[in-house]
């Protein structure tokens, strides 16, 4: 996966842009991601940082004279918006982008219009508000953003759980100092450059007699032209250390007990940490972050360089020191929002960890007014999914989940329910043993918060493929306020309104039916044709590349009930096993999910089956068997019906038994997304 930056620091915009980006960059190279950089040469660059960290650079050429451009954002910019895409686009190469990230004021949707040739998707980083983009995904990490106009399909990531933070602050979150007394040691930071020395007016006032008991860091950005003066003025101040450019803060940051600084992307450093801040606007684009900070108790504000008054400091700072308290609600408010993951969760939008690849642990068992309560949680390469809570009393489990709000969560949710109930039931997925009750057959679960909805049983075979996809049913009936008892045997089905019998190979009497209004099972042919077992499998031999998918009654005859709903699974010929079961799932899901959601309707549609019935035999492992002397071609639909695992294809050669598995070719490139 090829990934270009286009960013730039300079003396005039500072340097927060491109460090963002240097942060979504490292979390993109641990993902295998080829990432380079297009920077331009303006006074104040950052081109060595990059170069440090083994970071290839294309520099583009400096300004050709001091930009005349009445917009600051085009002065930042240095060129004409036109010589600037030619000139990335020549950097970018022969070979497009698969990902192109561009973090500059100067550069909007015109630019990424241009750059579409050399890039197959975009991710635009603004914090501007109301600047159109025509990206395919927008990033804007302020408090209380919301989404301009964007091209059809593109996303937005919005709010400060997104901010670009060095992975650093997301490991000293648990390690920062307790806050809960008064305050003894300050860091001082405006940003790179900090031309108006507010840093020097801020040490003035911490050398005031009131204040000048605190332990003082300040650091001093790498374009500071003060950096020698304020090292004197430092010497004059007891407790006091000047600090050079760093590669972040979160160490000074979590033994403080209060921050002074911008109102720049180091906000979200000290909040992360919960770090009790003052902030000044260092650039008019700061201002309504740093106003919706102050107004949702996140950080005291003190105006903008240009308003900035040593007796607005010293209030605020009487308010944070006088009040440990105080200080300590808004260092935990600034906490609960920003949780240090944001280039994590920027970069799983960019480059998905596959479900697969998501790691599931649990966190435990204990015991809780009568109850035995399990924890579960999910991550990916890091990145904390979410997690959920199982309190089984008897026979009843009360589920609660904790997931974001992503676009994966119901495949978060699944997930996450499916590891768990596998482990309650004593199996053990993902390689985890746990010292659950392997005798529990039976599991009602239920969300805290349903009180109505429908009471819905789920009747699936122990050992059936069917279960890891059947768990996401199960967390997305749960989301919707239904009850679900999930078992393994026909004998533990309770009363309820609706029974699905899937992934099922077991025959349920008429008096355990009769526990249910309706008990449904899902067919794969055109009922009546292809009753009996595996149909499925069946058509894909005979090569079909249609398959009908029916869900019917189940009735004391096998496959003979009133059809309710109908899809089909369209194939190419070319579905290997996990494939095939994966658009078996898939259409068996979405006719379940139909009928609940539209229940009552959804039973008086049910219609008899017409016309003469015919049957498919059942499947044995020696159906599995090839003949050495056909072709491939001619084996081809035997091999990709075959379980690997339990019934995988063999033949047999001079008394010996060998066993073929085929695997789907790998993914092909990313087409571009066209403007």
């Amino acid at each position: 996966m090829k990934v270009v930056f286009r960013a730039d620091a300079s003396d005039q915009m500072g340097t927060g842009h491109l460090m963002r980006c240097l942060t979504l960059a490292r979390e993109l190279r641990l993902r295998g991601a080829e990432v380079r950089f297009v920077a331009r040469e303006h006074r104040g660059h950052l081109v060595a940082r990059l170069q440090d960290e083994c970071l290839p650079v294309t520099v583009l050429p400096p300004p050709e004279a001091e930009a005349t451009d009445p917009d600051i954002y085009g002065k930042w910019r240095g060129v004409p918006v036109a010589r600037d895409a030619g000139e990335t686009l020549a950097a970018i190469g022969r070979r497009p982008a698969d990902w192109l990230v561009v973090d500059h004021y100067g550069l909007g949707s015109d630019w990424e219009t241009a750059l579409r040739p050399g890039a197959h998707r975009i991710l635009a980083i603004d914090d501007l508000p109301e600047r159109a983009h025509a990206c395919d995904l927008l990033l804007n990490q302020n408090l209380g953003a919301t989404c301009v106009p964007l091209p059809p399909g593109a996303r937005a990531l919005l709010g400060p759980k997104y901010a670009l933070l060095h992975p650093a602050f997301a490991e000293r979150r648990g390690r920062v100092r307790n806050r809960e007394r008064a305050a003894g040691r300050v860091v001082v930071f405006f940003g790179g450059a900090d031309e108006t020395d507010l840093t020097g007016r801020t040490l003035a006032v911490l050398s005031e007699p009131e204040f000048s008991g605190l332990f003082a860091d300040v650091v001093v950005g790498a374009s500071s032209p003060h950096r020698e003066r304020l090292v004197a003025q430092a010497a004059t101040r007891p407790q006091t250390l000047i600090h050079g450019p760093m590669s972040h803060l979160a160490d000074l940051l979590a033994g403080a007990d209060v921050a002074i600084g911008a109102g720049g992307a180091t906000t979200w450093e000290r909040l992360c940490l919960g770090v009790p801040s003052v902030v000044t606007a260092v650039a008019e684009n700061q201002v309504p972050a740093c106003v919706a900070l102050e107004a949702a108790g996140l950080a005291l504000f003190t105006g903008t360089k240009a308003t900035w008054h040593p007796g607005l400091l010293r209030t605020a700072l009487r308010r944070l020191i006088g009040a440990p308290d105080f200080a300590a609600r808004l260092g935990d408010a600034g906490a609960a929002v920003v949780d240090g993951f944001g280039a994590k969760r920027v970069a799983e939008a960019m480059l998905p960890t596959p479900v697969a690849a998501w790691a599931v642990r649990p966190a435990g068992a204990e015991r809780s007014g009568g109850a035995t309560v399990r924890g579960f949680s999910a991550a990916a390469q890091g990145l904390p999914l979410g997690s959920v809570r199982l309190a089984t009393d008897g026979e009843e489990t009360t589920v609660e989940f904790d997931v974001e709000d992503d676009g994966r969560s119901a495949t978060v949710r699944g997930k996450l329910l499916g590891s768990a109930v596998a482990l309650l039931r004593g199996a053990e997925p993902l390689g985890l043993r746990t010292g659950a009750d392997a005798s529990l057959r039976r599991m009602r679960l239920r969300e805290t918060a349903a009180d109505s909805g429908l009471r819905l049983s789920l009747l699936s075979d122990a050992a059936s493929w069917l279960n890891e996809p059947l768990a996401g049913l199960v967390a997305g009936w749960l989301a919707d306020g239904h009850s679900v008892a999930w078992v393994h045997r026909p004998e533990d089905l309770g009363a309820g309104d609706l029974c699905f019998l899937v992934g099922c190979g077991q025959l349920v009497p008429a008096d355990i039916r009769r526990r249910h209004r309706h008990n449904l099972v899902v067919h794969e042919s055109a009922l009546p044709h292809g009753r009996g077992w595996s149909p499925f499998t069946w058509q894909v031999l005979e090569g079909k590349s249609e398959i009908p998918v029916s869900l019917l009654e189940a009735e004391e005859a096998v496959d003979s009930g009133a059809i309710h709903d109908r899809d089909s699974i369209r194939l190419l010929g070319t579905e290997t096993i996990d494939e095939l079961r994966a658009a078996q799932a898939r259409a068996t899901l979405a006719l379940c999910r139909r009928f609940v959601a539209r229940f009552p309707a959804s039973a008086a549609e049910g219609r008899a089956q017409q016309g003469e019935p015919s049957y498919y035999p059942r499947r044995r492992p020696a159906d599995s068997r090839l003949d050495p002397d056909r072709t491939l071609r001619q084996l081809f639909n035997q091999l990709r019906v075959a379980d690997p695992v339990r019934y995988p294809a063999f033949f047999e050669l001079a008394g010996r038994r060998f066993e073929l598995r085929i695997a789907p070719p790998p993914e092909p490139e990313p087409r571009p997304v066209s403007a």
